[in-house]
């Protein structure tokens, strides 16, 4: 079937869906997790090892509970952590955004900006594919949106290198 472009009711509607947001302690991922809660979701927010959750997300008259997991983007192992949670949905913040910081350190902005997404893909497929099912994501890369259908591990290394060059 050819991809349009337009949106479709969603397979989750009518239901509470789980939501993960990467980089739920920045700016734009605390403000989502508010949004989010305020609509009746269940969040999942993935925080860096060692950080604090606000405490805002503990309050009942907020909305819902949200379950922090911590994840480090330079680690496969913690991308694997994430897709455990069973998310329906995925928003990906997790990154390093300041242009300073990346120049202190360009190799973990490469792994967290480059190898991460990669690798939480590569996990969100292994399992999709442990299910019977396949993965449909849509990614937002400077050259505009593509559409991303099955995607097998076996093609990480190869993905990642043409993001990074994109």
């Amino acid at each position: 079937r050819h991809d349009d472009g337009r949106r479709r009711p969603s397979a989750t509607a009518g239901r509470v869906t789980r939501l993960l947001v990467t980089g739920a302690d920045g700016f734009v991922g605390q403000h989502l997790v508010r949004a989010a809660r305020a609509a009746g979701r269940s969040v999942i927010a993935s925080i860096l090892p060692g950080a604090v959750a606000p405490t805002e997300w503990d309050a009942s008259d907020a909305g819902p509970a949200v379950d922090v997991v911590h994840a480090d983007f330079a680690l496969a192992a913690d991308m694997r952590q994430l897709v455990e949670q069973r998310p329906d949905e995925i928003v990906h913040l997790a990154a390093i955004a300041s242009g300073a910081a990346a120049q202190r350190d360009p190799l973990a902005a490469m792994q967290i900006n480059g190898i991460g997404p990669v690798w939480l893909l590569a996990a969100l497929a292994e399992a999709a594919e442990a299910l019977g099912r396949p993965v449909g994501a849509h990614l937002k890369l400077d050259t505009g949106m593509h559409r991303v259908g099955l995607w097998p591990p076996a093609e990480a290394p190869a993905f990642a290198t043409k993001i990074l060059g994109s």
